[in-house]
């Protein structure tokens, strides 16, 4: 698997990560993991509230890749209570990413319209 993701111009993180770039890949169907512990404590130690919505003006994160984004009001987001976790069918952010540590995962999947991650992918 690891093979077929390098051959497709991705980079090997690991197995939950490579799973869910994996299906992607073959059905086109984004799917984001993230550290279900990671998002209670954001929650104040309780169970975590997954919310979909556009960002708001002059909201920021940091996402996966380490860079500080500044985000667009047209950009779909994966957010909790505490604020944005991923761009929606984008890319996670550094908060919750899957570690070594990880021990529970939230998998989030949702059916996206393609002009709503798009323009958002291209940043």
């Amino acid at each position: 698997m690891q093979q077929r993701l390098q051959r497709a111009g991705m980079r090997p993180i690991n197995n939950v990560v490579d799973i869910t770039n994996y299906v992607m890949l073959e059905i086109g169907q984004p799917l984001h993991a993230f550290d279900y512990d990671l998002l209670c404590v954001r929650a104040g130690g309780g169970r975590p509230t997954i919310i979909m919505r556009r960002a708001h003006p002059g909201e920021q994160m940091r996402t996966l890749d380490g860079v500080g984004r500044d985000l667009d009001p047209d950009m779909l987001m994966i957010t909790d209570t505490a604020g944005p976790v991923a761009v929606g069918g984008v890319m996670g952010g550094a908060e919750t990413e899957i570690h070594d540590g990880t021990t529970s995962i939230l998998l989030e999947a949702a059916n996206f319209n393609f002009l709503s991650i798009a323009a958002p992918a291209r940043c």
